[in-house]
């Protein structure tokens, strides 16, 4: 089949004739003698196409993450210095890519799978011919894949709150990319695995997404954070960048202490705690995280301030302004600080010194007063106490002592024997020791009475008269004074009816 004998003896060969050696037997005999006849045998030879499966070399490529058709293995493949007409062959691959990443399938499409590693790939294939198997040629497939660009670029993670702690919204691999596409952390061919290569700072902790958590109580600082991304198919395509995230410190607030007007004590008095309205990130302060100092002190040396934060005025302070100015200072920040003052104001106590009926006494014998000029005067509404301590009053009698009275260390007022009788007045002034501008002024009155004069009736018994005078009594021997016998020679003696 597929041989044809022309007429002039010529065979033909027809197209898509198998190759191979054909012999045609034939016989020739005479027009004029048909009986005489020869017979010989001939070959014609058959040959197949020539086929060239030529060498498939890929220029270098990226891989990709789906498979990648990269070109035809019949593109540049001859039959007979034509191009290939693919159906008329068998296409085997007859040595596989030992990577498993290299395929060529029935159609001649050279694919490389999904995600293949950087490196070089090849494999060899074979084409026969449909009309003739066993004429075939190979060749191979090569490729030389190359890794992807890998950048990490340093970022600004931002701020956290070191006492509050906190994950920042920004990862450490924001601004990285993996040919030119975001990385992305994972286990997965495309993606990257992140490595920290620096010691991580005590309370930081970096999250799988790259984010960067800090603890609280963490110490304020700018924070470098050197790390590497490498490829998952190629893990020795890396890149390494370092960030940084500020960890801030607290907001300290000391709020100024303004204490209202206020009386000092004969004790020491707490007016308020400074740490009341101080703040820490905006809450109440906690006063164990922070350390507390008074940087300049009350220069009057009544108001101070404790450890625990007590503002203290200290016993009898004398009315005016005290102030002093403190500090606290975060423990975990030991520079994180704020200061402020404490003012307050002590006003002087109500002095009030009242008129007092001191009574009387007796100017002959004379005596002392059981009631004092201070009797009923008062300090802040407490009774007054004359004395040299802080709290207690001066006593000062402010017109002159008239003669014979004596007014005492407490108050009280001696009228010396003999003293005229009549009603003294006494102006005084109380001041108080620890505020000697605050004072009273009150009268207070003293009655000095005369002697209990008696002149008995002297009636005299019967007698006879004398032709010379003749003493009959002593007038004053029956008379007294106050009660007691008549001293004759503290009176004056007058006959009113001779």
């Amino acid at each position: 089949a597929g041989l044809t004998i022309n007429t002039n003896g010529t065979v033909t060969v027809a197209a898509n004739t198998p190759a191979g050696s054909y012999n045609l037997e034939y016989t020739i005999c005479e027009i004029n003698n048909p009986g005489n006849c020869d017979t010989a045998t001939s070959t014609i030879v058959v040959t197949a196409a020539t086929l060239v499966a030529n060498l498939d070399s890929v220029p270098a490529t990226l891989s990709s993450n789906t498979p990648k058709t990269l070109i035809n293995v019949f593109d540049n493949d001859t039959k007979n210095g034509a191009a290939l007409i693919p159906s008329e062959v068998k296409l085997t691959v007859t040595t596989a890519d030992p990577k498993g990443y290299l395929t060529v399938d029935t159609n001649g499409n050279a694919i490389l799978g999904a995600n293949a590693p950087a490196g070089t790939y090849e494999l060899t294939y074979q084409i026969c011919e449909l009309l003739n198997p066993t004429n075939c040629s190979s060749n191979q497939v090569k490729v030389t894949i190359t890794a992807p660009s890998i950048d990490a670029v340093a970022d600004n993670l931002g701020s956290i709150n070191g006492n509050a702690g906190g994950t920042t919204t920004v990862s450490l691999i924001a601004g990285d990319t993996v040919n030119g596409t975001q990385a992305v952390i994972g286990t997965n061919p495309g993606e990257v695995k992140l490595t920290v290569t620096t010691p991580i700072p005590a309370g930081l902790t970096i999250n799988t997404n790259g984010t960067v958590t800090v603890g609280a109580n963490t110490p304020a600082g700018s924070y470098n954070l050197e790390y590497t991304i490498c490829e998952i198919n190629n893990p020795g395509n890396c890149d390494t960048a370092t960030s940084t995230i500020v960890v801030t410190a607290a907001t300290l607030v000391a709020n100024l202490d303004s204490v209202p007007s206020t009386l000092s004590s004969n004790t020491p008095k707490t007016l308020i705690n400074v740490f009341d309205n101080d703040t820490k990130n905006g809450a109440a302060l906690i006063p164990s995280d922070v350390k507390l100092t008074v940087t300049t002190a009350d220069p009057k040396g009544y108001l101070t301030v404790d450890g625990n934060g007590n503002a203290i005025l200290g016993a009898n302070a004398p009315a005016g302004t005290y102030e002093l100015t403190y500090e606290i200072c975060e423990l975990l920040n030991p520079t994180n600080c704020s200061s402020n003052q404490v003012k307050v104001t002590i006003t002087a106590p109500s002095i009030d010194a009242v008129a007092d009926n001191l009574g009387s006494i007796n100017g002959n014998a004379g005596g002392t007063t059981t009631v004092s000029l201070i009797a009923d005067d008062t300090v802040n509404g407490s009774q007054a106490v004359i004395g040299t301590n802080a709290g207690e009053v001066k006593l000062t009698v402010t017109t002159p002592i008239p003669a014979g009275l004596t007014i005492n260390t407490n108050g009280t007022v001696t009228v010396g024997a003999n003293t005229p009788a009549g009603s003294y007045n006494l102006e005084y002034t109380i001041c108080e020791i620890n505020n000697p501008g605050n004072c009273d002024t009150a009268t207070s009155t003293i009655v000095v009475t005369a002697a209990t004069l008696v002149a008995n009736l002297d009636s005299v018994p019967s007698t006879l008269s004398s032709n010379t005078p003749n003493t009959l009594i002593n007038v004053f021997e029956n008379d007294t004074k106050n009660g007691a016998a008549l001293i004759p020679s503290e009176v004056k003696l007058t006959v009113t009816t001779a």
